[in-house]
């Protein structure tokens, strides 16, 4: 783990300086109110000093050679699968080959919209039984998309919905998400974000106060601009409340 103390006038000026050199990864462990300068304690300057850290992903040569040897060892002593006739083989790969050109004959004579719904799909890693539900949704609900078009996004995030097993209450006003590291505070805001937004219409608004993990900001800047709501990022409990009154006309604030 590589540790670091940052000398700052402020919280946002170790932020830059910790995001620069330590990298997104990075975590605060510390921060204390330090006096330097002056002349016997007569003038001093009030900084704050930050501890940070980040993990070290450098594995040691040692034990990467380690592996590979423990790897060969255990691949020699396994027991090789049944070798299949070289007839069985071809006959197989020219099975798959057939089938493959079933496929694609039949997913040529589709629309041009429906072949490009597809790709943006399989370019997104959609699970391919989920995307072909949404495939058939959209022919049923839609006659025709245009990818062109600027709702073309809340349309297929309203193509979604049917097929997300959610149940949440009618929600208005604050929303705190509270915890430790890692419990997944950040990723359960962007759904109910947008669920409320697409799902429910509502206008959403975004404060987050996580500024000691550094990529959570981030993060929460990348959900909030696919969602198109605006996010605010406040260092302390005054700056929160001013943010909260600033997005006191929102339905929700998250």
């Amino acid at each position: 783990m590589i540790v670091k103390k940052y000398l700052v006038t402020d919280i946002k000026e170790a932020f830059e300086k910790i995001r620069v050199e330590l990298g997104k990864d990075a975590v605060i462990l510390s921060t204390r109110k330090v006096k330097k300068g002056g002349f016997l304690g007569i003038g001093a300057k009030t900084y704050l000093e930050v501890t940070a850290a980040v993990e070290e992903k450098k594995v040691p040569q040692t034990e990467e050679k380690g592996q590979i040897y423990k790897l060969q060892e255990i691949l020699s002593k396994t027991k090789q699968p049944p070798q299949h006739s070289s007839e069985d083989l071809t006959e197989l790969k020219r099975m798959m080959l057939e089938l493959k050109s079933m496929v694609a004959s039949q997913r040529a004579n589709e629309p041009q919209w429906v072949q490009d719904l597809r790709k943006a799909l399989e370019k997104q890693d959609i699970d391919e039984e989920i995307a072909e539900k949404v495939i058939e949704y959209a022919r049923v609900k839609y006659q025709e998309l245009d990818f062109s078009n600027d709702n073309t996004r809340l349309i297929l995030s309203e193509m979604f919905l049917p097929f997300l097993n959610t149940s949440v209450p009618d929600i208005k006003g604050k929303v705190l998400f509270v915890g430790p590291t890692g419990v997944g505070k950040t990723t359960t805001l962007a759904k109910l974000a947008a669920k409320l937004k697409l799902s429910d219409h509502k206008r959403v608004g975004i404060i987050t106060l996580d500024t000691y993990r550094i990529a959570a900001v981030d993060q929460l800047k990348t959900y909030a601009m696919l969602l198109d709501v605006p996010i605010r990022v406040a260092y302390t409990p005054k700056e929160a409340k001013l943010e909260v009154e600033a997005l006191s006309d929102y339905d929700v604030i998250l």
